[in-house]
Formats: C-alpha cells, structure tokens, sequence
C-alpha cells in the first residue's frame, strides 16, 4: 500500500461499507439506478398503466432495486409498497401462494392476520383484497413488488402456468387505480412461454443493466465517503476495467480491496506513529481479484446456470479466446476446431443474446466480453472442453449401446449394426409400443433412426457419414467422420438426457439443436 499524508479518521472499529453478496436495498450501498427508478415512478403515476416489467442477468441488483422502491415509495408519493418473494414457489399450489401473499400484504400494512376460508381464490379477490384497498388512505394504492417472477414460467411449474397467471391477469384488472404492480424477472420479456407473456402483453418493461461509469465510481469510493480509504482515479479505473460496472463483482472486489488494505494497516500503524489512510493503487486492484472471483463462484454458478446450452457453448469459446475482440467468423472457426458446427440458428444467434444480457459487446468489427472479471472466471472454471463434456453426460446404457453398434459398423455395415443393437435392446423390452426407422446418412447429411419407445424412454442413433464408400475397409475408419451417437431421452420426467460419441463428433451441435426442437 502507498503511505498518503491524509490522516485516517479516529474510530474504535473501521466500517467495511461494501455489501457483497446481499441485496442493498435502501443503503448507502445503493448506488445509481436513476434510470430505472424515474421509469418505475414514471409509471406509477401513470392512470391507464399499473404495471411494469423490470427484466436483467442473474446478480445484477434487481432484488435491491424493488427493495429500494419498497423503502423509498412511501416518500416520494401516496404509495404503500409491498415486497413478496417467489423464489422456490413455482411448485406452490395457487390457494397457498394467495395465502402467503396476503399474510405478506397484512403484516406490512399493520392488518391482522387473514381468514381466508376453504374457498380462498374467491375469498382473496372477492372480500379480502377489496377490502384491504377500502382501508387504505384516499387516492392510495397498493404496489405489490413481484421479485423472481419468472421462476413460475419454469416450465416444471405447472401450478403457476395454469392457475396462477390467469388468476393475476384478473387482478391487473381488477382495481388499476389502487392496485399497482412491478414484476422483476431474470429474462427477457420474449423469453417467457406463451401464457406468462400474455400477462405482459401490454405492460412497459425496463432493462437492468449495468452501472455507469459514474455511478461505478461512486460506488467504488464508498470507503472514501466514510473515511477508511483512499481511492485515486487510477485505483477507480482499474476497477472499472475489470468489473466494467457489474455491481455485484464491484462490490464483491472493493470489499475484498478493503479488507486486505486494513489487514496491512493494521500490521503498519503498530510500527508508525502518524496514522495515515491507504491508499489503493491499480497494483492493489488486481492483487485482490483471486480472492473476490473465489468469493464470486456460489453466485457466477447461478448466473451460468442461467444461461442457455447454445449462449454457454458461444460465452466459454468467447472467454477463452482473451480479452480482445473475436469477429464472428473467428467464433465461427474456433467452434468449429472445436468440434461445434455453427449450423443452427441458437448457435448464430448466440452472441447477440449474449450482448442483450450484457456480457459481451461489440468491439473493432467483432465481440469481447463487458466484465473481464467474468471472462477470467470462465476460463477458469467453464473451459470450452469442460462445457461440451457437461453438455455430452454419458449414461452407462447410452454408451454400452453406442460401443457395441460401433465395433460392428467398423466391420460390416451400420444397417446390420444398428439391427444388431436393435435385437438385443428390444429382446430384453416386452413393453415395446412402436417402432420407427428412418435413415440418412449419406453425403454428408445428417440422419436420424429411431429405434423404438420403450415405457418412458426412446433410443435415437444418430450418424454422418461422408459418403457410403467409408463403409468398406477401403474407405478407411479414420475418414469416418461424425461416428454413430445415441440419445436417450426419458419423456415423461424431460430430466434424463445422454449424448454419446467419439470426441469432436459433433455430440454438443446435436444436444444444441434437440434442446432447440
């Protein structure tokens, strides 16, 4: 650390004011966002609206911002703002996600508990809400603050997509002067299915993004406020080059910046008379990176969970192609060395889905990554190798299959091969209910047999072949280009899925484009 003559500040405990990991809400870690709060109360205002859509990547900052609003409402206007939660509600039945709403509601607005009856649907929209609305103050109204909405467009979430977005298009439009919405989602808008975007048909959205370059200087120098640190604009910029105003990683690095200056510090002023404040240099910045991305990885996991098979095929190529820019026929030619063919459209599309979440951005003709901390951490921990082995899990039976069927078809032929595999797997299956075979394989195209349906699961073997020549011991195995891959798919949970090949058979483009049928 660089010794300043700015003497620190006399206090029994130093404050680390950065909040890594929590939301912010209404504190002095909330900092920015004026864009979307003015868009919000912009809103609010507004008669013929009562609802807006806040949409953004995971970690973001959307939870703080609906609980800022949920602090700062009741001042700025005749607003009584209610935050509910419905994280891990997507499997909840409609009466107890009401149930739970309206306990919510009641204790935030001093009411006592609600009696909602056996017939609680009714009760809630008919007698209760209505009621609770009559309570409130003239020209006062309710704003019920929606945050994770989108995990009841989990598709897994059938409770929510047949009962509960129907009931709430009803209570849009039931009482719009006093009853206000903002519904915060980690996606966007015209990502949801069909039946929660007809909820939001007609509903303005804002887009959470990342903080300025001021506001990340702002947030930067909030040890500089309480008089802990100093920041130089060099130590500010560093910052910004690395997170690139990602307010999670912000606050993550300048807590963890924090922290290893007063662990020096602590060490120095015994030896010093003069307490002097330290001051962080680009050096300290970076020293404190390895530390703040292994703090980071619980939430980055989250993040890239986030994401679909095809953006993190494209996000792990990116990352590991450095910090500069890549054109797209350079994405293009190092998916394909990769053995990933860009010949569908989720992979085409990728980078821009990728630029739509922030991640990445143009630059000089082609794309780099926004938040450098991220690309490091990708490089790291979802190499492009790893992700294509994630995405291509093998399952015993897939594999033993895809063996067998491959020792015969280097020998004879991939029609006595796959009859071969077929005898023996339906031999052993006497609740076989059809059987289907359609195959095309030669010249190059991509063909597709589909052995049967066995209870709840399908066997599909996969193959390209250059041409019917590679099938003579002339033609030679090593010009067999893609292999045979087997997929097993059990339809009734859409949970056990298995791809299998040779490496660089091409096994990520198929699950890339089964995942887009």
């Amino acid at each position: 650390m660089r010794n300043t003559q700015h003497v620190i500040r006399e206090m029994a405990i130093p404050v680390n004011p950065y909040v890594a990991g929590n939301p912010v809400g209404d504190s002095p870690a909330f900092v920015g966002r004026a864009d979307v709060l003015r868009e919000a109360g912009r809103v609010l205002r507004r008669s013929q609206d009562n609802a807006i859509v806040l949409y953004g990547q995971r970690r973001i900052g959307k939870t703080s911002i609906l609980q800022h609003l949920a602090a700062q409402l009741p001042g700025e206007g005749p607003y009584r703002p209610v935050y509910f939660d419905l994280q891990d509600k997507a499997d909840w039945p409609l009466g107890r996600v009401l149930g739970d709403l309206a306990l919510t509601i009641a204790h935030a607005l001093g009411q006592p508990d609600p009696d909602l009856g056996s017939n609680l649907e009714a009760i809630f929209r008919g007698e209760w809400l209505p009621d609770i609305l009559d309570d409130l103050p003239d020209d006062c109204s309710l704003v019920l603050l929606f945050d994770e909405f989108d995990v009841l467009a989990d598709p897994q979430g059938e409770q929510a997509a047949k009962a509960f977005f129907p009931y709430l298009r009803g209570l849009l439009a039931s009482d719009p002067g006093r009853l206000q919405f903002v519904f915060v989602i980690g996606r966007n808008v015209d990502d949801l299915d069909s039946i929660a975007l007809s909820l939001f048909k007609d509903t303005p959205y804002q887009h959470v993004s990342l903080l300025s370059r001021e506001d990340t200087a702002d947030l930067v120098r909030l040890s500089q406020a309480n008089g802990t640190l100093r920041w130089p604009d060099e130590g500010v910029e560093r910052v910004w080059q690395l997170t690139h105003g990602h307010p999670f990683l912000t606050q993550q690095l300048c807590s963890h910046v924090w922290e290893r200056a007063y662990d020096e510090y602590k060490v120095r002023r015994t030896s010093e008379v003069r307490r002097t404040l330290p001051a962080i240099s680009p050096q300290d910045v970076d020293t404190a990176v390895p530390d703040a991305l292994e703090a980071s990885r619980n939430a980055l996991e989250w993040l890239w969970d986030g994401l679909p098979p095809a953006e993190r095929v494209v996000a792990s190529a990116l990352a590991e192609a450095g910090p500069g820019p890549i054109t797209q026929e350079g994405l293009e030619s190092l998916l394909h060395e990769s053995g990933v063919r860009v010949i569908i459209r989720e992979l085409q599309n990728a980078p821009q889905l990728l630029q739509g979440w922030d991640l990445i951005e143009p630059a000089n003709g082609g794309y780099h990554f926004r938040v450098e901390m991220l690309r490091r951490w990708l490089v790291d921990h979802k190499p492009l190798r790893r992700v294509q082995e994630e995405l291509d899990r093998i399952e015993p039976v897939a594999d033993s299959l895809y063996r067998a069927a491959l020792g015969l078809y280097r020998w004879i032929s991939l029609g006595l091969a796959l009859a071969w595999v077929l005898t023996g797997w339906l031999g052993e299956k006497a609740d076989c209910t059809g059987l289907v075979v359609a195959l095309d394989g030669a010249g190059g195209g991509a063909g597709a047999v589909t052995l049967g349906v066995v209870g709840n699961m399908a066997l599909i073997v996969v193959g390209i072949a250059t041409s019917v020549a590679l099938l003579s011991m002339a033609g030679g195995i090593g010009e067999f280009v893609m292999g045979v891959v087997a997929f097993v798919v059990a339809f009734n949970q859409g949970q056990s899925t298995a791809i299998v090949g040779e490496p660089r058979s091409g096994k990520t483009s198929l699950l890339l484009y089964l995942s887009a049928l």
